[in-house]
């Protein structure tokens, strides 16, 4: 009884894992021939200017190449 219950909390957190992510897979061409290659799909991308408006401190300031990298992320909601 003990064994079955084990066995089940271990399904259960393993279905639990593996349905966080949804699997993404490319084929990719080696020596042998051609594999799929599976991997974590990566999120869509979308317009943070939905979420978030940015501020830099001191005004007109930016940190490196491209100027889009602020030194300071203020978040407003």
């Amino acid at each position: 009884m003990r064994l079955q219950t084990v066995f089940l909390l271990l399904l259960h957190c393993l279905a639990f894992a593996l349905g966080q992510y949804e699997l993404c897979k490319s084929l990719v061409s080696t020596d042998e021939g051609s594999v799929w290659e599976q991997y974590a799909c990566q999120p869509k991308p979308a317009s943070m200017k939905d979420y978030m408006r940015i501020k830099v401190d001191p005004p007109g300031i930016t940190c490196g190449n491209p100027p889009e990298r602020f030194c300071t992320l203020v978040t407003h909601n």
